[in-house]
């Protein structure tokens, strides 16, 4: 038989105790949920209007295409949102500078500027950037082919008293979070049946 001061414990234990159990549960749940990912992303002529975007939080996707400037609507999916995230976190992107400039050295034809603004795991990111920033001159930086030319090109620009081409860690780090990027919207063009349009 339960005695009357037991009982009184064991409904102290239910008022008290059991609600703070619960309440420390809720809060360390909540801080384990992740926050939405979340990008904007911009690359094109350095002139207003031009360039091809993609806004996660708007879901839609803007594209010079070769019939004219289209927009679609457009998400990450979850798959997406790994593999970005995942490139992001390997990358150690927000820990890189937030202006990649033209170099003085290199004239790349067509200009091509952008930027990159995201949000992950609560924390927010902008960078901008310019194709002909540094050396442009690493094999991840570059289509099938054009690795050779460049190196030809860095090779010709030293000796006519060019500084050497030195590769920056940081622009690698942000062209690999690029080019999943980029393999992402790729995927989103192709099942809309864009070409995009020649900028040259």
């Amino acid at each position: 038989m339960i005695k009357p001061s037991q009982s009184v414990l064991v409904v102290f234990l239910l008022l008290i105790v059991f609600p703070q159990v619960l309440f420390a549960q809720s809060r360390q749940s909540t801080s384990q949920t992740p926050k939405p990912l979340q990008i904007y992303y911009e690359v094109g002529p350095p002139f207003a209007g031009h360039a091809d975007t993609f806004d996660s939080e708007k879901k839609t996707r803007t594209v010079e295409a070769s019939k004219g400037r289209t927009t679609y609507s457009a998400e990450l999916t979850e798959s997406d949102k790994s593999s970005l995230h995942a490139a992001i976190v390997q990358n150690d992107l927000l820990t890189i500078k937030d202006n990649f400039p033209r170099s003085p050295y290199w004239d790349i034809q067509p200009e091509t500027v952008g930027v990159l603004r995201l949000t992950i795991d609560g924390k927010s990111k902008e960078i901008r950037f310019n194709e002909a920033y540094g050396c442009m001159g690493t094999g991840s930086d570059l289509k099938n082919g054009e690795d050779d030319l460049v190196k030809y090109l860095a090779q010709l620009a030293q000796a006519r008293g060019m500084p050497p081409c030195v590769p920056d860690p940081e622009w690698t780090r942000f062209t690999n979070v690029r080019t999943v990027i980029d393999a992402i919207l790729k995927v989103k063009d192709d099942q809309q049946h864009i070409s995009h349009a020649m900028r040259w």
